[in-house]
């Protein structure tokens, strides 16, 4: 053995920091195995031995010291054969610690837990009805198959394969991985590693198919040290799954049972196997010291430790007859240990403790001890029976369940009682058991998670894990059954009673609450009605008054909903100990705020002492419950740290009225109590005009907190003293007015240059970006965010002070910053967004923005679908060409502008009806025969428009006309160069788009070239982490993978998924094609699973931005069909690509060599089923 190269963990023991220092050059060990040697000779008998079960490296050192062999062969030699004969036939209930590890563990220093030792016993008195006994084998990682070969080397029949075997753990091994890595192939690999451990049910009971040979295995479990046993035979049947083979034993007849089967016993943490003795000697007939009992759960023979031990856990069980007092009837008590973990993972744990000292580390070798002491670092009890013993976590939960109704019955009764029994444990539970339920779509799973979850934070008291309580109650009333919605009631009222005690408000009887909670919705409900009849009424296109009109009475409703909801708050905590005032902000305070939108406001105090601020921290916490109780906060917006953790999304709530969530990193919070980390909205009116300047430490609040400064200058009053509103006005405006830099103010400052490139990089139109083609439209993104963006902008540079947006245009007229035909061309693009979005609102009766351009232009006429997304029909696209008119050349305007050129917006009358525009937009909506059309017609009047050229060369690559495409590119690219010369991002983008040409025409070497000579520009002119560096390197990787060098594919195409996800968010258009080439990668290594991974992730992702109907998502699906078709499930496959090709023959139509491509591959499919007429 090489001990120089052994991977120890250095420091175990404290000792050995000091002897590293001291330790000897000339020795030819590694230094920690030196360092080992050194400690080991300090050490006593007993902690040698505990030592040497660390870990597999540890063993072998110290079974080389003189200390081991000596303390080993005296210990030997102190056992006589007679004992050894007996250690390996004990009579029933006769095993202990001692015992157990000798012959079970075959490893005298094991440690054997109590639960251990029942379970051995409680196996010991099962298995002697039949006569058999235990047989041990080693403690380690193979345990497993060392039971099966040594019950296997008792059978008459035999298994050649097996038996022609030099080494047969590795081959059971390898056959146990050729059957998993169809289901798992990452499992696969792990199983097929040396001494990797393996489950019992669900793992190793395969080998009962794959070697042809039954398998009968005994499970044990323990619970409080009860007892139970579970005995499965497992037959072999070729390509049916162990779980649907198994027959418990019990259920057999005896002359159906086989007479000859692998044996193997499942302690939970070790596998040995069973036999009959060749004879019976005298002591095996000595009667069980067990009494029979042992399984029911009565009293039995335990030694006075174990007794005490159960006595504890029945003193601190939980009972239904009185919660708070020692009980008759025993229940769950989740502040008890976890369950006996196997010691492969103790060995795992303890080694990565390397900073404990001698004592702790003594303790550490007690795996009751480490559970108790390192709770965080262990896997908790639910991780574990998800793993091995997936058929017990129905009780589990069942017994959380009961745990958390008695606790949440007792809340009221002490708080103190609460520090008693932590909860961690139940909201793990029931996180992981969300998961499952999400995984299964299975929503009556779903809301009983998502109810108990609330009962956790319900239990947890703050005014915090209150409002989350209640946030989860409300979304399990959206899936529970009509009897559970009455329940759920009455818990969301005693969250509001428990809010109200820690504010110290007035309680209120539970059907007040729940009678106020119901007519505060039928208020909304009733309000909402009204809008959408004014909605009805507005025939036609509307002009910009009667949109304005509409939207200051959404207003007015608004507010005086508001206002109704803080009064209710108030006559519960009594009257405020302050003037105050409440402001809006946002579209509120520009009269644009929907009937579904967010609520953002804060509160000016007169005077900032703690008390005022207690006071309206309680108003606020009162007055988001009320609003969340309207049942329209999204989870997400709660910050619910554990649906964080599993990436929970809230497919169910109607995002509507709500207050404005803390759920996104670097946005402001505009609500009272802020972000709950730098600011809060509760401030005297100097305090609050601050966030426009300077904190008490002199440092500017836009580096802090980028988005606050700018939301909060534009406010109305919503209630209160009216002379607090003002004089938060007159503090703003001193703020503003103060020097930055050089001849700047801080509003200048703040308009001109403070997140302009941000703004103007997110709200760009897109023309010409080829990856928004065909994409859902969001009304507020896309046309909506930038003029009231830019419009912000303006006023705050020009000092014009008005709210509304319509009322900042005119302003701006006046001032000559715009003209007349420009005025008008505004509030016609305002107009036209607003009523589109209460339209679409109202549609969905949800916060929700996207609309579809495909569905009707390309006759999709199925009317759930139609329902499910916003189909804009003919005359909506026709507005949204009018708005692209206005909005192309108003985007130009204003980067100007802000850049100081200010003539270009001063003559503009923001119009653009170019060829080159309209073609764009008809790409833009999919349109490609009229987008071509108009490019050709364009190219006419404008033959050197590069732009104009490279649009047609894409849209001919498309068709598959690539001749065509690479002139029309070659032509963009010479202009260009002639232009901007050889280093220029548009002189990049034409390389790329040849090389992308010339791949599909085959001649990849010319393909490679061009793309790499793009990567070369942009690289030095865009630096690393840029769209177009990103989609060169996908470029790249899949000219690699056509010719069929998969690992550099594979690298180059994550190179790029790595830039995508940094510059842009997981839901891009960009990342969703990473991850589809990656799929088509994994597909093409054999890897079926990842590539199915990877290409779901890319429809998920399509889905989202393109709706159900679009090319992309027919790739998807026909990717999808060909994964499935490559692991035999031709049934599935056929099913995907035929959604793929009803998709590609609406889009377009029958003659396309997309659609061929999806009747080749159906043909394909047919043709290996066998329906020959069909293929």
């Amino acid at each position: 053995m090489n001990v120089e190269n052994l991977p120890i963990i250095p420091f175990i023991f404290t000792a050995f920091e000091k002897i590293e220092k001291e330790k000897q050059p000339y020795l030819k060990l590694g230094p920690y195995a030196e360092i080992s040697l050194k400690i080991f000779k300090k050490l006593e008998k007993q902690d040698l031995c505990k030592a040497r079960v660390v870990c597999k490296e540890w063993k072998q050192l110290i079974e080389q010291t003189e200390e081991w062999k000596s303390f080993h062969t005296k210990k030997v030699g102190a056992n006589s054969s007679t004992e050894k004969q007996q250690a390996n036939f004990l009579a029933p209930s006769q095993w202990n610690t001692h015992r157990i590890a000798e012959c079970l563990w075959q490893d005298s220093s094991a440690i054997i837990s109590e639960s251990m030792i029942a379970k051995v016993n409680t196996a010991t008195n099962y298995l002697s009805k039949e006569g058999f006994e235990l047989k041990g084998v080693p403690s380690d990682g193979d345990c497993f198959f060392s039971a099966f070969l040594g019950s296997y080397a008792l059978l008459s029949r035999k298994i050649p394969l097996l038996d022609d075997q030099e080494n047969k753990i590795s081959y059971l091994r390898e056959a146990l991985s050729g059957i998993i890595k169809h289901t798992n192939s990452e499992r696969a690999e792990e199983i097929i590693k040396k001494r990797s451990w393996v489950s019992g049910l669900g793992e190793g009971d395969l080998l009962a198919s794959a070697l042809s040979i039954p398998i009968r295995l005994v499970t044990v479990n323990e619970e409080h040290l009860i007892c139970g046993v579970n005995d499965m035979l497992i037959l072999p049947r070729k390509g049916i799954a162990a779980a649907e083979t198994a027959q418990e034993w019990g259920t057999i007849p005896g002359e159906e049972r086989p007479k000859e089967y692998i044996f193997i016993i499942d302690l939970g943490g070790h596998f040995i196997y069973a036999q009959k003795p060749l004879k019976q000697d005298n002591f095996l007939l000595l009667k069980s010291a067990t009494s029979p009992t042992l399984l029911s759960g009565e009293a039995h023979s335990f030694s006075p430790h174990i007794k005490a031990r159960i006595n504890k856990a029945k003193r601190l069980s939980l009972t239904k007859q009185d919660f708070n007092e020692a009980g008759k009837q025993e229940a769950f008590d989740p502040s008890n240990r976890l369950a006996t973990l196997p010691l492969k993972i103790f060995k795992q744990i303890f080694l990565s403790f390397n900073s404990l000292n001698d004592d702790e580390l003594r303790k550490v070798l007690d795996a009751k001890s480490c559970a108790r002491m390192f709770k965080r670092h262990l896997p908790s009890k639910v991780q574990l029976l998800i793993r091995y013993q997936p058929q017990k976590l129905p009780e589990y939960h069942n017994k959380i369940a009961e745990y958390l109704d008695k606790l949440v019955y007792s809340i009221d009764e002490s708080n103190n009682f609460l520090i008693k029994f932590k909860l961690e444990e139940a909201e793990e539970a029931y996180t992981l058991a969300l998961k499952l339920a999400v995984q299964k779509n299975d929503p009556i799973q779903e809301s009983v998670c998502i109810e108990k979850l609330g009962d956790v934070y319900e239990c947890k008291g703050t005014p915090e894990t209150l409002l989350q309580a209640a946030g989860l109650y409300n979304y399990a009333m959206l899936l529970a059954p009509q009897e559970r919605q009455e329940i759920l009631r009455d818990k969301l009222s005693r969250v509001q009673n428990l809010l109200i005690k820690i504010c110290n408000g007035k309680s209120l009887d539970s059907q007040i609450i729940k009678k106020k909670i119901g007519d505060n919705r039928i208020v909304l409900k009733n309000f909402r009605e009204e809008i959408e009849k004014k909605i009805q009424r507005l025939t036609g296109t509307p002009s910009f008054h009667e949109v304005k009109e509409l939207y200051s009475n959404i207003a007015q409703n608004i507010k005086a909903f508001f206002s109704s909801l803080v009064n209710q708050a108030i006559d519960v905590l009594g009257p405020a100990p302050c003037e105050y005032a409440m402001i809006g902000f946002g579209s509120l305070a520009r009269e644009e705020m929907t009937p579904y939108s967010d609520l953002e406001f804060g509160i000016l105090i007169q005077e900032d002492n703690p008390a005022n601020k207690k006071y309206f921290k309680n108003l606020t916490n009162l007055l988001h419950l009320q609003v969340i109780n309207l049942g329209e906060t999204i989870l997400p917006a709660l910050n619910i740290p554990c649906l964080k953790a599993i990436n929970f999304f809230d497919s169910m709530t109607p995002r509507g009225f709500a207050f404005d969530g803390a759920g996104v990193e670097g946005k402001g919070c505009k609500t009272p109590l802020g972000n709950g980390k730098t600011f809060e909205l509760i401030q005297t009116p100097e305090k609050m005009a601050q966030y426009a300047g300077k904190d008490e430490k002199g440092q500017w609040w836009h580096k802090k907190e980028p988005h606050l400064p700018m939301e909060l200058l534009n406010f109305t009053h919503l209630l209160g003293s009216e002379d607090l509103t003002e004089q938060y006005r007159q503090n703003v405006q001193h703020k503003l007015n103060a020097s930055y830099q050089q001849s700047l103010s801080v509003g200048q400052y703040l308009a001109q240059h403070h997140l302009v490139r941000e703004d103007m990089e997110n709200f760009d139109p897109g023309m010409g970006n080829l990856s928004k083609q065909g994409m859902l439209f969001k009304v507020k993104n896309d046309f909506y965010r930038f003029p009231h963006l830019a419009l912000d902008r303006l006023a705050l540079l020009k000092k014009v002070e008005a709210s509304d947006t319509f009322t900042r245009i005119d302003k701006l007229r006046e001032l000559e910053i715009i003209t007349k035909g420009a005025t008008e061309k505004l509030k016609d693009w305002m107009s036209l967004a607003l009523f589109m979005r209460l339209k679409t609102y109202s549609h969905y009766q949800a916060q929700k923005e996207t609309m579809n351009p495909l569905l009707k232009p390309f006759s999709f006429e199925d009317p759930a679908l139609i329902e499910k997304q916003f189909a804009l029909d003919h005359k909506a696209l026709k507005e949204i060409k009018k708005i692209y008119y206005i909005f192309i050349p108003f985007y130009q305007s204003i980067h100007q502008f802000l850049a100081g050129n200010e003539e270009q917006l001063r003559s503009s009358n923001l119009e653009d009806k170019s060829l080159e525009t309209k073609g764009h937009i008809y790409q833009r909506l999919f349109r490609h025969e009229k987008a071509e059309k108009l490019y050709l017609r364009a190219i006419k009047e404008e033959p050197q428009n590069a732009r104009v050229l490279n649009a047609l060369g894409i849209i001919y690559q498309e068709q598959g006309n690539l001749d065509k495409a690479v002139e029309y590119i070659n032509k963009a690219l010479a202009i260009e160069l002639k232009l901007f010369g050889e280093k220029h991002p548009l002189v990049a983008r034409d390389y790329n788009n040849l090389g992308t040409i010339y791949q599909k025409q085959g001649n990849l070497s010319k393909a490679v070239e061009s793309i790499h000579r793009a990567l070369a520009i942009s690289l030095k002119i865009l630096g690393e982490y840029h769209s177009d560096v990103a989609t060169q390197y996908s470029n790249l990787g899949q000219i690699y993978y056509q010719q069929g060098n998969l690992d550099k594919a594979v690298e180059y195409s994550n190179k790029a998924l790595a830039i995508d996800l940094k510059i842009s968010d997981e839901y891009s258009p960009q990342a969703a094609i990473r991850y589809k080439n990656l799929g088509q990668i994994y597909q093409s290594q054999g890897n079926l699973d990842k590539a199915a991974d990877y290409t779901s992730k890319a429809l998920t992702i399509d889905l989202r931005l393109f709706g159900e109907i679009h090319s992309n998502v027919a790739i998807d699906y026909n990717n999808l069909g060909g994964i499935y078709q490559k692991q035999g499930n031709l049934g599935k496959a056929a099913e995907y690509i035929n959604k793929a090709l009803i998709i590609d023959i609406k889009l377009f139509g029958g003659n396309h060599p997309w659609v061929a491509r999806d009747y080749n591959n159906l043909g394909t499919i047919y043709q290996k089923r066998g329906n020959l007429d069909k293929a």
